[in-house]
């Protein structure tokens, strides 16, 4: 592998969504400054845990663990139109794409740079998200599923 020449970058905006409250950078760094966490129960509107709780880790179709680190985000509050999507569109856009397109965004906000001046120039928006899923008996099959979807399993 050949040397790779370094070249500078400068973060000049960012954008985040971290589970609870943590909705941007600010609130995210309150999150931490007041050693909270993101931690909650499963809310409603994702399924009924009761319903598939069970203590036994091995219990066919079920989960042994309660709660999570979730999103504090009403999903279906995503301005279509400010992003140029016709309501279709955006229905069938997949969720998370709806936050990283509003994380992006807000990256570019941050930035305090209007959006004209970025038009035509060197810039880069880099996201990252981190999905943890435990091992499956069909890991490979996921695994290549979440692949082709463009997510990528960390090494379990």
């Amino acid at each position: 592998m050949a040397s790779q020449k370094s070249v500078p970058i400068a973060v000049i905006g960012m954008g985040c969504r971290f589970p609870g409250t943590a909705k941007g950078t600010e609130a995210f760094w309150s999150l931490l400054a007041e050693g909270r966490h993101g931690w909650s129960g499963v809310p409603e509107t994702r399924f009924n845990e009761k319903s598939f709780y069970h203590p036994d880790p091995g219990a066919p179709g079920a989960i042994n663990q309660k709660g999570g680190h979730f999103l504090d985000q009403d999903i279906s509050e995503f301005d279509a139109n400010f992003f140029g999507m016709s309501p279709l569109e955006a229905e069938s856009l997949d969720p998370q794409q709806r936050v990283v397109l509003e994380a992006t965004w807000e990256a570019i906000e941050n930035a305090g740079i209007p959006m004209e001046n970025f038009r035509g120039s060197e810039t880069a928006v880099f996201c990252k998200k981190i999905i943890y899923l435990p091992k499956l008996s069909l890991e490979s099959a996921l695994t290549n599923l979440l692949l082709l979807s463009g997510y990528v399993l960390p090494r379990l």
